[in-house]
């Protein structure tokens, strides 16, 4: 045991350089680096020693003066994510006996921990006496995810039993599933992520672990086919979810899966997709975009009623001042063209005013002047200040409609294409994201997408297009190939230019398109 304690101990050191490479991501989690730092503190407080009840006390009396329990609830997260078995079980002792004792929080991240049918049940049990076998979800999605890292993985699914169970718990499930051979129980669980009405989301772990599973299977001999089929669903699945650009390390996973796996005649490679959707591997046509007029009807009733309606605080604007705004559209001429100025003008960086003002002129005239389009310029009212020989020439060749300083002017942006009809244009770098979360729906969330894709340019001190005709997601079938968009990180994407695509196709179907 002391040996244990002493390798936990010699960890300190790579934590250490870990939160420092962490910290200096821009993705990186508040939550997680909180959690490394707690840990770091307990294995520098432990000096290689097993740490006795009275160690625990006075270390949580110096970290936690007040002895608030969820504080070793934090402690016991810290260690069993880190699998920390002993550290773990010295610190259940030491709760045993202080107030507030041993929570349902400790014992479910403890349960993960557990390595043993008997142990597992046992804590699994203490949980659900304590809790008179009604569990709160926060503590089920916990419990379920712990569950599915001990021998009692299948009693995980059980507890799925809410109609909206988070993605976390369903995904860990579903890769305890895979893990263990037990296929139709992982689409089961897919299917419950299909079937939520929040956004899909279905971990990169997840799919690797799907992958992970073909791979053993195709490496058995007798069960390839049944490898490929695996392989074949996943994509089906991706496909039938319109799911997006994946992490360019599962693609190549992916990628050699093909090559090692592939049938006959099948092979795998990079592919450049033109902004028409064509492939220059195969030459298939990708799925298009494009919006019926109930989908924009329905789109934009949407947004309307979940972005740009109420009290909300993220908004920065209250329904007087969008009222005041849709007043002005109403009375505005058509227009085609919605400029979003204050982010075009910080296109080049924050510069002084000057270089501000000349940027958004340098907007305005290209598509006012050179496209001859009619553009609304939505700001800020404090452009008013910028130099007035410049802005005087901005204001000559658009509409424009500046908003207060306070507020934020996404909303009004996005307002105003919406208000311009389906053919409006919107010229901002903005993604727009937390309207697209705050959709919820995924069908809308999936025409919000389409729409953005076809309706929206970036300015970048010239017209950078982010448009392209052709749908960014899985597509194909398992008899004529599958296209698969990929980018770095975890999966998101600034612009398109930063997405790339691996076609996976037969023999005959390059053989036709290079014939073509």
């Amino acid at each position: 045991m002391v040996a244990a304690w002493r390798r936990c101990f010699a960890r300190l050191a790579s934590a250490a350089c870990a939160r420092k490479t962490a910290a200096s991501h821009p993705h990186f989690n508040g939550g997680a680096r909180r959690a490394d730092e707690l840990y770091a503190k307990v294995v520098e407080y432990a000096a290689g020693r097993p740490l006795s009840p009275n160690d625990w006390e006075r270390f949580e009396r110096q970290h936690n003066p007040d002895m608030r329990s969820p504080f070793r609830g934090q402690l016991m997260s810290c260690l069993a994510t880190r699998r920390e078995h002993e550290m773990a079980h010295s610190l259940l002792e030491y709760a045993e006996g202080v107030a507030g004792g041993v929570t349902r929080t400790m014992l479910a991240h403890y349960l993960a921990l557990c390595s043993t049918e008997q142990q597992a049940d046992a804590c699994l049990r203490r949980i659900l006496e304590s809790s008179g076998g009604l569990l709160d979800s926060q503590t089920r999605n916990l419990v379920v995810k712990s569950l599915c890292q001990t021998p009692l993985w299948k009693r995980a699914t059980e507890l799925l039993d809410e109609p909206e169970a988070a993605p976390e718990p369903v995904n860990a499930a579903a890769v305890a599933c895979f893990q263990h051979r037990d296929f139709p129980a992982a689409w089961d669980c897919l299917k419950r992520l299909r079937r939520s009405q929040q956004p899909l989301r279905i971990f990169p772990s997840t799919i690797e672990a799907c992958l992970e599973a073909a791979r053993t299977l195709a490496q058995s001999g007798d069960r390839l086919d049944e490898g490929r089929q695996l392989v074949d669903h996943l994509l089906a699945y991706l496909a039938a979810c319109s799911h997006g650009p994946l992490p360019s390390s599962l693609v190549l996973s992916l990628c050699s899966f093909y090559n090692d796996w592939a049938l006959p005649g099948w092979s795998s490679g990079p592919a450049t997709i033109s902004r028409a959707g064509l492939c220059d591997r195969c030459g298939h046509q990708l799925e298009m975009h494009g919006l019926s007029d109930a989908e924009w009807e329905e789109l934009r009733r949407g947004v309307m009623e979940r972005c740009l309606v109420g009290d909300d605080p993220y908004l920065g604007s209250n329904p007087r001042e969008l009222a005041k705004f849709r007043d002005f559209l109403e009375r505005a001429p058509a227009y085609d063209v919605v400029l979003d100025g204050l982010n075009v003008a910080l296109s080049k960086g924050s510069g002084s005013q000057r270089d501000r003002a000349q940027q958004l002129l340098k907007a305005v005239q290209h598509y006012a002047v050179n496209k001859k389009r009619t553009v609304l310029l939505v700001g800020r009212k404090h452009m008013l200040q910028w130099p007035a020989d410049v802005m005087d020439r901005v204001w000559k060749h658009c509409l424009r409609y500046l908003a207060n300083d306070t507020s934020h002017d996404d909303p009004f942006v996005l307002y105003a294409a919406l208000h311009g009809g389906p053919g409006t244009l919107v010229v901002s770098r903005d993604l727009m994201r937390q309207h697209l979360s705050r959709l919820s729906n995924p069908r809308l969330q999936k025409l919000f997408t389409s729409w953005q894709r076809t309706h929206q340019v970036e300015w970048r001190g010239a017209p950078t297009s982010t448009m392209v005709s052709h749908k960014v997601t899985v597509q194909g079938s398992s008899t004529n190939g599958w296209h698969i968009p990929h980018a770095e990180e975890n999966g998101t994407v600034a612009t398109i230019a930063a997405v790339q695509w691996l076609c996976i196709a037969p023999a005959a179907v390059l053989r036709s398109s290079k014939s073509g």
